[in-house]
């Protein structure tokens, strides 16, 4: 499929068949939502997957909407998408490691340190978290976006209880004082004959969303 082609067979799906992407086909599309772009080169997004059925079942009890439950479950994978918060990349160790294979100049690298630094100190009181918060959702497109082009569908899954960020702390999955989950999704095939189980994609008009100047 052309990009144009994978945007308009994308749709949100409602219920998922019991068939299994296969592993060459789940790792193209992590590496497609790992390439994703990334604002400084920072990659304060990381993303676990979940395929084991029996830990699938406890989240969406745990943590997901009433609405959300028999997706997670029926779904092939449950992704969880999280991000760092502003407190970890602005470590000196995390921006080095992160920088010093894009920047060999000493002088360069300086001043994007002192750059950043600076653009840390007016927003990492009031929306650091934000900044880090926010790039999730760049990978998360690509990567449903790439499952689109497989004809595999997806689901953007918001409805999750504000607990997640603890749930996942206690059974170790994430560190909840180092990461903050952004948005989860359900990853899967669906059948394209069954009209109940998508939803069909209704968008306004070109003149409606973009206005040129």
């Amino acid at each position: 499929m052309s990009v144009i082609e994978a945007s308009e067979f994308r749709k949100t799906i409602k219920r998922y068949i019991d068939k299994k992407i296969s592993e060459k086909d789940l790792n193209e599309l992590l590496e497609v939502a790992r390439h994703a772009p990334s604002s400084m080169g920072l990659e304060p997004t990381r993303l676990i997957v979940i395929r084991n059925k029996e830990l699938k079942e406890v989240l969406a009890k745990e943590v997901f909407s009433e609405t959300n439950y028999n997706l997670v479950n029926s779904a092939d994978s449950l992704l969880i998408f999280t991000s760092l918060k502003i407190n970890e990349i602005i470590k000196e160790k995390y921006l080095i490691e992160r920088w010093s294979k894009l920047i060999i100049d000493k002088d360069k690298f300086k001043k994007r340190m002192n750059f950043f630094n600076k653009y840390v100190d007016q927003i990492k009181n009031t929306e650091g978290d934000y900044f880090c918060f926010f790039q999730t959702y760049i990978s998360a497109s690509f990567l449903m976006l790439a499952a689109a082009d497989k004809k595999i569908g997806s689901s953007f899954l918001g409805g999750f209880k504000s607990n997640i960020d603890s749930v996942l702390n206690d059974m170790k999955i994430i560190d909840s004082n180092k990461q903050r989950v952004s948005i989860c999704m359900a990853l899967g095939y669906f059948d394209s004959n069954d009209a109940e189980s998508f939803r069909k994609s209704y968008r306004i008009s070109k003149n409606e969303f973009v206005t040129i100047i």
